[in-house]
C-alpha cells in the first residue's frame, strides 16, 4: 500500500518527451479502477512542473501522450520535487482521479478531476483544496516529502503518509465519522535523519496495511535478509527476548541482529540512501517488494514459506533497464489474480512491465503517445506499444488476458514508513492499522491568499445501485470506494502499540 512516495535522486532534466534527451520522471504513480480496462498512470516532471497523465479512456495498454495535451490544470503550483500520488473510482458513471501533492509552500493539496471519456482528457476542476493547513498537532512537513495515499474502506476514509521536517514518517487521515482531516500521529520512535525518504505502502482488504522503507542505519520489524529481535536490558524489568514492535524503546531493550537465521544472500545494487521501494500483495496474502537498483535494473524480493527470497531476474526483454539509477516507478496490482503493472522511464519512454499471472512476466511495452493506433484487445494488448529492451524499442507484442481490476490493488510510488532499529542497510516491512482518534480541524486560508485551503464538513454514506457511496460537502470532492472484505496476513502476531495502533509482525 504503496508509496509511496519524494526520496531518492531526482533526475528530471527536461520536459517528458519534449526534448530528445532521456528523462527520468521525478514522481510516478499508477492505480486501478474496476471499470477501466487499463491502469491509470500519472507522472510529475520537475523540469516543466507539469503532472502528465495517461488517457482516461485508454483500452489495453495505457496511452501516454507525455505532452501539454494531457496535463492536469492545477490551481496550486507544485513544489519542485514533489511526490504525486492518488487513486481512482467511478462517480455517476464517470472516471474520477483523486490526487495529492505538495504546493510551493509545502502544504499538501487534494485535487479531484473528472474524465471526459470522449477525449480521454481530464476536465478542469474547482475541486482543489489544501488539506494540511489548520490541522491540530500536524508537524511541519518535509519539503519535498515522500507521499503516499491509501483509501482504507467505505467507513474509514483515506490516509496520507508523509515525513515531517526531521524525516519522521507520519499520517494525515480523513475520518468520515469525524467529518475532518486530522493528524493520526507518528509511525515510529526511531530517528530517521539522514536516511532515504522513500516510502512504500500497500493495502489488503480494508484494514491490513503494509508499509516499507529503506534507510541507512535503520531496519524494520520484519526484515530481510537478516532478522532482528529485542533483548531486554538487565535493569529494564522486562523478561526474555521478543519480537520488535513500534513500542520497543532503546532505553529498555537492545536490538540484536540474528545472524544465525540470516538468509544466504544480499540485496543487489541496493543504495539505501537513494532507493525507491514499492509493494504488491499476492493471492496468498504474501508480499513482493520491488526496487530499481543503482545499476538501473529492476529487482523483486518475494515472501514465501515465512521467509524472503530473491526472485529470478527476467532479462532485458521483460525487465528493461531504467534510464536512471534508483529510478522512480509506479506500481499497481490486482492481488487475487496475481497481476502486477510497473511503470518507469526506459530508453526515453514511459514503459509498462506486466506480470500476467504468478511468476509469468510479459515482454515490456513502451507506452504509445496516441490512441490512434492503440490496441483495444486487453490490458497490455498487442498493438498498444512496442516491446522494448535496454538498447531501444523493437517491434513486438505483449499478449495478456483482460481482467476486471480491483480498487484494493492500488499502490503509490516513491513513499514508505517504518519502525526503527539501528542496523545498516536493510528493508523493513510490517503491517499496522489505525483506530480512529478525535482531533479538531477547520477550513483555513493561506496567508494573503484569501482562498479556502481545507475541505471540512459533513460526509455521509448512501446506498445507490447496491453500492455504498460517499459524498463530501459542496466544497469537497465526491468519491466511491469498494466495501472490501477485511483480509489478514497468515500467522501474524499482534502487538499493541502506542498511538492507537496495532503492529503485525511476521
Amino acid at each position: 500500500m504503496k508509496l509511496s512516495f519524494a526520496g531518492g535522486v531526482l533526475l528530471a532534466q527536461a520536459s517528458l518527451w519534449l526534448s530528445p534527451r532521456s528523462v527520468d520522471a521525478a514522481s510516478v504513480d499508477a492505480w486501478l479502477v474496476p471499470e477501466l480496462a487499463t491502469p491509470q498512470v500519472v507522472v510529475y516532471d520537475d523540469y516543466s512542473g507539469n503532472v502528465y497523465y495517461s488517457l482516461c479512456n485508454s483500452s489495453g495498454t495505457p496511452v501516454f501522450p507525455g505532452d501539454e495535451s494531457a496535463t492536469f490544470e492545477l490551481r496550486f503550483t507544485p513544489l519542485n520535487g514533489t511526490s504525486v500520488v492518488g487513486f481512482g473510482y467511478i462517480n455517476d458513471d464517470r472516471v474520477v482521479a483523486q490526487m495529492f501533492y505538495q504546493e510551493e509552500g509545502g502544504a499538501i493539496v487534494d485535487v479531484t478531476f473528472f474524465c471526459d471519456s470522449s477525449t480521454g482528457r481530464y476536465e478542469p476542476s474547482d475541486k482543489q483544496f489544501i488539506v494540511s493547513v489548520g490541522v491540530d498537532g500536524l508537524p511541519p512537513i518535509q519539503q519535498p516529502s515522500s507521499l503516499d495515499v491509501l483509501p482504507v474502506g467505505a467507513t474509514a476514509g483515506q490516509r496520507i503518509y508523509f515525513r515531517d521536517e526531521n524525516g519522521q514518517p507520519a499520517v494525515l487521515g480523513y475520518h468520515p465519522d469525524l467529518e475532518k482531516w486530522q493528524f493520526d500521529g507518528y509511525i515510529l520512535q526511531a530517528n530517521l535523519s539522514g536516511s532515504s525518504s522513500s516510502l512504500g505502502a500497500a493495502i489488503l482488504g480494508t484494514q491490513n496495511i503494509t508499509v516499507a522503507f529503506a534507510v541507512d542505519g535503520v531496519i524494520g520489524v520484519t526484515t530481510f535478509p537478516v532478522p532482528i529481535y529485542a533483548r531486554p536490558n538487565d535493569d529494564s524489568g522486562n523478561a526474555g527476548a521478543g519480537p520488535v514492535t513500534n513500542e520497543t524503546d532503546s532505553e529498555n531493550w537492545t536490538l540484536v541482529r540474528n545472524e544465525t537465521a540470516a538468509e544466504d544472500w544480499s540485496l543487489d545494487a541496493f543504495d539505501s540512501s537513494a532507493v525507491n521501494i514499492n509493494l504488491a500483495f499476492t493471492s496468498l496474502g504474501t508480499l513482493s517488494t520491488f526496487y530499481i537498483g543503482s545499476d538501473k535494473a529492476l529487482y523483486q524480493i518475494r515472501q514465501e514459506d515465512d521467509s524472503w527470497h530473491k526472485w529470478e531476474e527476467q532479462g532485458q526483454e521483460r525487465w528493461p533497464l531504467a534510464d536512471a539509477e534508483n529510478s522512480k516507478f509506479g506500481i499497481a496490482h490486482e492481488f487475487f489474480s496475481d497481476k502486477i503493472w510497473i511503470y518507469y522511464m526506459s530508453d526515453g519512454h514511459m514503459t509498462q512491465i506486466h506480470q500476467s499471472s504468478s511468476g509469468v512476466w510479459q515482454p515490456a511495452v513502451a507506452l504509445m503517445r496516441s490512441n490512434d493506433t492503440a490496441g483495444t484487445e486487453n490490458s497490455g494488448g498487442s498493438g498498444a506499444g512496442d516491446s522494448v529492451t535496454s538498447t531501444g524499442a523493437e517491434s513486438g507484442e505483449d499478449r495478456q488476458e483482460s481482467t476486471g481490476i480491483s480498487q484494493a490493488g492500488k499502490i503509490g510510488t516513491g513513499v514508505g514508513i517504518s519502525a526503527g532499529v539501528l542496523v545498516l542497510g536493510a528493508i523493513g516491512l510490517f503491517s499496522w492499522r489505525y483506530r480512529k482518534r478525535a482531533a479538531r480541524n477547520g477550513v483555513t486560508e493561506l496567508p494573503g491568499s484569501g482562498q479556502a485551503t481545507a475541505a471540512d464538513g459533513r460526509q455521509h454514506a448512501e446506498e445507490k445501485h447496491g453500492e455504498e457511496r460517499f459524498e463530501l460537502p459542496p466544497q469537497g470532492q465526491r468519491f466511491e470506494m469498494e466495501n472490501n472484505q477485511i483480509s489478514e496476513l497468515p500467522h501474524n502476531e499482534v502487538h499493541e502499540m502506542p498511538g492507537d495502533m496495532i503492529l503485525r509482525s511476521k
